[in-house]
């Protein structure tokens, strides 16, 4: 919602082709489907530092390669060393190839997470769950 804000960005980095666009949450999906790039900017605070915005993770399921600052969580350190995003910088290299494969690592995630709470509820009740 903050399209000035974009704009000064935009401008400062003298970016060339670029579309600003705000839209319902339901028509995302419409909109993410043609973008390589998303961004999550967070600013310095303990909580960003410790939060894991979905946001990240919806970029990632639609094959958008994520630039975020380094105040998102464990992202920040954990997908770029997977090539799975871009921490911005001033010598941030932003590219991505043909090999990007976000929708597959979100799908691994869903299912350790899975398996674990899985597993943990199961041990409150002295149970083994197999998969």
């Amino acid at each position: 919602g903050q399209k000035d804000y974009f704009k000064t960005l935009i401008d400062k980095y003298e970016i060339a082709n670029y579309v600003i666009h705000s839209s319902k949450y339901e028509d995302m999906p419409f909109y993410l489907d043609a973008c390589d790039y998303g961004f999550c900017i967070r600013n310095s605070s303990i909580i960003n530092r410790v939060a894991s915005p979905t946001k990240v993770l919806e970029y990632l399921a639609r094959n958008i390669k994520p630039i975020i600052s380094e105040y998102v969580g464990d992202f920040s350190v954990d997908l770029p060393s997977k090539g799975l995003a871009c921490v911005w910088s001033d010598n941030c290299e932003i590219s991505k190839d043909d090999s990007f494969n976000g929708k597959n690592y979100v799908i691994e995630l869903d299912k350790n997470v899975t398996k674990y709470y899985d597993n943990k509820i199961a041990s409150l009740f002295n149970r083994d769950v197999v998969y």
